[in-house]
C-alpha cells in the first residue's frame, strides 16, 4: 500500500528492549500493508526495518551513497533488510558526505506520510523539525529515551501551527495502529503496488454498483477502489436510478463500464438499445440468450452501426445464459425447463456465437462444460464470485473463488459483496487486493 510510515532514531547505543520494540513497529507497519521507510542504517531504523522485512513488508532505504557498492562499503550501511533503495545523490547535484546525509534527512521525512521516532539524538531531532515542518503525523515511542523525552516541550516552545499532528504512545502496536488511523482520517487515497500478473487481473475485475443511494455515493464508490477493480457493472438499480449520469461517472475515472441492462424485448427494441448504449461509450453491454437468435443479432447490429455512424469503439455484446440464482430445481419445476444448467447453458452459449456476440454471461461452475465447445477468443463473464475468504451469498446458488474462476477460463470476474461489504475503506480496498491476488496466481 502506498502509505509511506518513516522510521527515525538512534543509529546506536539503543537498549535490546528498544530495538525489540523497534522490531515490532516495522512488523505492526507490514501487517497494515504499509511501506516502511528509513534511512537505510544500522541501529533502531535497522531493526524496524528488519521487522517488516521479516514479515514480508516493503522496505525502503533512503541512501547517501550513490549506489549499492557506495552504500555498503563506504558508508558501512546494511544490505540485508531493504527491498527498495533511494540514492539521494542521485537527486541532487552535491558530492559533499554531510551535505548529502542532511539532505538524506530532508528527502525522505518529505516523501513519508507519516513518521515515527524512537529515541535518538541530533539527527533524529533534525528529523524530527524536518516531519513537524512538513505537517506529517508524527508518533512518538514514549519510554524510548533520547530526544523523544524532549519532543513535547520543543513542541511546546515553537508553537507552530504547521498541521502536524504528533501521537505519544508506550505500546508500539497501538502506536503503529495509531499513526495509521490518522492517515486514514487525513483521506489520503490509499493504492497497491501491483504486479504485473495484478494489473492483468484488475482489468478483469467488475465491481456493481449496487445499492448506493446519490451519485455522490456513487463518485466514491470508484473512486476508493478503482485502484483494484478495473471494471463497474451499471446494473439496473443504479441505471434507473441515476440515469446515463452514473456511466459518465465511471468514465471520469479512467474506468470502463459493463452495462448490465440485460436487454430482452422484440428485436427492433432491442437493436435501438443497444446503437443508444455504444453511444455511451460503455466497454460491454448483454441480451438474454433466451431471447433468441434474431434478437441477439439485432443487438449486434445495432452497436455495429452506431460505432460505424459515430466513429466509436465497437463494445463487446454478450449474452445472459442462467442467472446464477437459479439452480436445477427452479429451472425445472419453475421455469418448466428440462435438462441440466449446463446443458441449458451449452445450449444458450452455442446460440449467443451463432448470432455473432462476443461471450456469454455464465457461472465459473459452467466453464469446463462449455468452454472447448466455443471459440478461442470467445468471452466468458462470470458473476458469483465471491472472496478467497468470504462465504457465498444466500441469493447466488452457485459461486466460485476468483482464483478457481480465472483458472477454469473466466474472461471477466463480477465480484461485489466480497469487496464493498468490509465495514472500512481500508478493509474494503484490502478485500479487492486479495482478489486480485488470489487471481494473479493462476495467471
Amino acid at each position: 500500500m502506498e502509505f509511506k510510515i518513516g522510521v527515525f532514531g538512534s543509529a546506536v547505543g539503543s537498549t535490546k528492549e528498544i530495538e525489540e520494540k523497534a522490531y515490532q513497529i516495522g512488523k505492526e507497519i507490514a501487517k497494515h500493508n504499509c511501506a516502511l521507510l528509513s534511512g537505510g542504517c544500522w541501529g533502531l531504523p535497522y531493526m524496524a526495518s528488519k521487522g517488516a522485512f521479516e514479515n514480508n513488508g516493503k522496505t525502503i532505504a533512503y541512501s547517501p551513497g550513490k549506489d549499492l557498492e557506495d552504500h555498503e562499503k563506504n558508508n558501512k550501511f546494511p544490505t540485508d533488510v531493504f527491498t527498495e533503495y533511494v540514492f539521494v545523490p542521485k537527486k541532487i547535484p552535491f558530492d559533499n558526505y554531510h551535505i548529502l546525509r542532511k539532505y538524506r534527512n530532508i528527502v525522505s521525512c518529505a516523501e513519508c506520510d507519516a513518521g515515527i521516532i524512537i529515541g535518538g539524538r541530533i539527527g533524529t531531532l533534525n528529523e524530527f523539525t524536518n516531519l513537524y515542518d512538513f505537517g506529517k503525523v508524527i508518533g512518538v515511542l514514549k519510554g524510548s529515551g533520547g530526544v523523544t523525552e524532549l519532543i513535547p516541550e520543543i513542541v511546546k516552545t515553537v508553537n507552530k501551527d504547521s498541521g502536524a499532528v504528533i501521537i505519544y504512545e508506550n505500546n508500539p502496536l497501538d502506536l503503529v495502529q495509531k499513526v495509521f488511523n490518522e492517515l486514514t482520517k487525513r483521506g489520503f487515497k490509499m493504492e497497491y503496488a501491483l504486479t504485473q500478473k495484478e494489473k492483468l487481473a484488475r482489468s478483469k475485475v467488475c465491481l456493481p454498483l449496487d445499492g448506493l443511494n446519490t451519485i455522490e455515493e456513487v463518485k466514491e464508490r470508484v473512486e476508493e477502489l478503482s485502484s483494484v477493480v478495473g471494471m463497474f457493472k451499471v446494473g439496473k438499480e443504479s441505471y434507473t436510478r441515476f440515469g446515463p449520469e452514473v456511466v459518465k461517472v465511471v468514465q471520469e475515472f479512467g474506468s470502463e463500464v459493463f452495462l448490465d441492462l440485460k436487454y430482452h424485448d422484440i428485436p427492433n427494441t432491442v437493436k435501438g438499445a443497444a446503437n443508444a448504449a455504444t453511444q455511451l461509450g460503455v466497454y460491454m453491454f448483454n441480451v438474454h440468450a433466451s431471447g433468441g437468435f434474431e434478437m441477439m443479432k439485432a443487438a449486434f447490429q445495432g452497436a455495429r452501426e452506431a460505432s460505424e455512424k459515430y466513429n466509436l469503439r465497437m463494445p463487446k455484446v454478450i449474452g445472459v445464459t442462467i442467472l446464477t440464482s437459479i439452480d436445477k430445481d427452479i429451472m425445472n419445476k419453475e421455469l418448466k425447463i428440462n435438462g441440466t444448467i449446463e446443458e441449458q447453458v451449452l445450449s444458450l452459449a452455442l446460440l449467443t456465437q451463432k448470432a455473432g456476440l462476443d461471450g456469454v454471461v455464465c457461472s465459473a461452475a459452467d466453464l469446463y462444460t462449455i468452454k472447448d465447445k466455443l471459440p478461442p477468443n470467445f468471452m466468458y463473464v462470470t458473476p458469483g464470485i465471491k472472496g478467497p475468504n468470504t462465504p457465498a451469498g444466500a441469493d447466488q446458488k452457485r459461486v466460485f473463488t476468483p482464483g478457481n474462476a480465472v483458472l477454469d477460463g473466466s474472461s471477466i470476474l463480477v465480484v461485489g459483496r466480497a469487496i464493498t461489504d468490509p465495514p472500512t475503506k481500508e478493509e474494503r480496498l484490502k478485500a479487492g487486493y486479495e482478489v486480485l491476488q488470489d487471481m494473479a496466481r493462476n495467471l
